[in-house]
């Protein structure tokens, strides 16, 4: 049994108050939206979906591992959108250009058979909004 992933805790009032309104826990792919200044040259946006896991602070914004399985769930929509969480800026499921080649043939059938309307990977379409790779090696600096 693989050993559940790290996910971040972000407490309620963190970037303000209401912002999030209450406790957010993001998964390991989770993003929010962000500006980060030692970015914004480099991207050429004012704004980006930058991984959660970039805001940890170890007072605000935490990174844990849970002692037991535990599921989550993501708000998958016709189209990539940012979407407003816990009054957050976040953004709807979209796997990724090129998701299929880091999946086995049984797991991407499994993945596709929950989007009746995607034809094949390709047709997630684009994203909404510019977004940083979950391994971005900035993301140390990033805030």
């Amino acid at each position: 049994m693989d050993a559940p992933a790290p996910l971040t805790r972000i407490m309620a009032d963190a970037f303000g108050v209401g912002r999030p309104f209450a406790d957010l826990m993001m998964g390991p792919g989770g993003r929010l939206m962000a500006r980060p200044r030692c970015l914004r040259a480099r991207i050429g946006a004012e704004q980006v979906l930058t991984p959660a896991r970039a805001f940890t602070d170890g007072m605000t914004a935490f990174r844990l591992t849970p002692r037991q399985p535990v599921t989550l769930y993501h708000l998958a929509l016709r189209r990539h959108a940012v979407i407003t969480v816990n009054g957050i800026a976040s953004e709807s499921f979209h796997p990724g250009a090129g998701f299929e080649r880091s999946l086995d043939p049984a797991l991407l059938r499994q993945v596709m058979s929950a989007f009746p309307h995607v034809a094949a990977p390709q047709d997630f379409g684009p994203l909404a909004q510019m977004r940083l790779p979950l391994d971005a090696p900035e993301l140390v600096d990033l805030l």
